[in-house]
């Protein structure tokens, strides 16, 4: 806080605060943060995604959606645009837009732990248990020692009737 009373529109600083309050799980704390971050950088995508996950976080989704938007608008390759964008759809329920969220950010990179392992939950939440096996399958191949990847493993082979 320091360094905001010396510079407080200084977007590092902004950034720094908000993630280490975010990190103490001070979330509604860190929100004036990151959203101070943003309107001083509108064009700064990773502010618009930081922001989004702030607000995702908070279980304010359609906030975050536009923030994802804006972010995309600025950068249509920010892999983590794509990922949280995926992530506040599925918890919108909104099943058919997160896959492709998650799909694209694969396509942009096909190794992404996070796109990879939130593509098999929504497979095994919307009961299509062989594409989260087939997902999963391609994740261990570039990400053997997942820890997230070996519990899906897990719960894929331990309960093969259950939905997930």
């Amino acid at each position: 806080r320091e360094a905001l009373s010396l510079q407080p529109n200084h977007g590092e600083a902004l950034r720094e605060l908000a993630w280490t309050l975010f990190s103490q799980r001070k979330m509604d704390a860190a929100l004036p943060y990151f959203e101070q971050q943003a309107r001083l950088h509108p064009r700064d995508a990773q502010a618009r995604v930081d922001l989004g996950w702030a607000y995702a976080n908070l279980g304010l989704h359609h906030q975050a959606l536009q923030e994802y938007e804006a972010a995309l608008q600025q950068d249509p390759g920010h892999v983590y645009a794509w990922v949280n964008r995926g992530w506040s759809l599925f918890h919108l329920k909104d099943y058919l837009q997160a896959e492709e969220a998650y799909r694209k950010a694969l396509e942009l990179d096909a190794d992404n732990p996070d796109a990879r392992v939130n593509l098999v939950l929504l497979y095994l939440q919307t009961n299509h248990r062989e594409k989260a096996r087939a997902e999963l399958t391609e994740g261990l191949k570039a990400m053997p020692n997942d820890p997230r990847l070996l519990r899906l493993r897990q719960k894929l082979a331990g309960n093969p009737g259950s939905p997930g």
